[in-house]
């Protein structure tokens, strides 16, 4: 199942990377910027979560430790609403290539039931 999966995210990685190329000019999004997870809800699909365990269980140990770390400290401060992603280490994404859609899609300009267009959060 999970490989079925993973090639579906390459197959909307190739489509989303045309939207993303279109939408270019209004994109903020870089490298090294992690303005969306910093401060954010990241909520996961069963099978989502299910990618990132298997990704996670490849990381190095010090990496691991410090994804425990700030979970555990989530878990300590009952903080539901608004935190920074676990998974961000260093200012990067430890587990990029896993990300969940969410993350995939973030940064794109798209539309509201009523056709106006639905800009992100973090645009100049």
């Amino acid at each position: 199942m999970i490989n079925r999966y993973r090639k579906y995210l390459e197959l909307l990685d190739v489509r989303l990377g045309h939207m993303f190329e279109k939408q270019a000019p209004f994109i903020k999004c870089k490298k090294g910027c992690t303005y969306c997870c910093k401060d954010g809800e990241y909520p996961l699909s069963e099978l989502e979560y299910i990618n990132l365990m298997f990704t996670y269980n490849t990381l190095p140990n010090d990496i691991k430790g410090i994804i425990n770390n700030k979970i555990a400290k989530l878990i300590e401060d009952d903080r539901h609403k608004f935190y920074e992603c676990p998974f961000l280490v260093n200012d990067a994404c430890s587990v990029y290539f896993a990300r969940p859609l969410l993350c995939r899609t973030f940064g794109l300009i798209s539309f509201k039931n009523d056709g106006r267009n639905k800009m992100p959060f973090c645009i100049d």
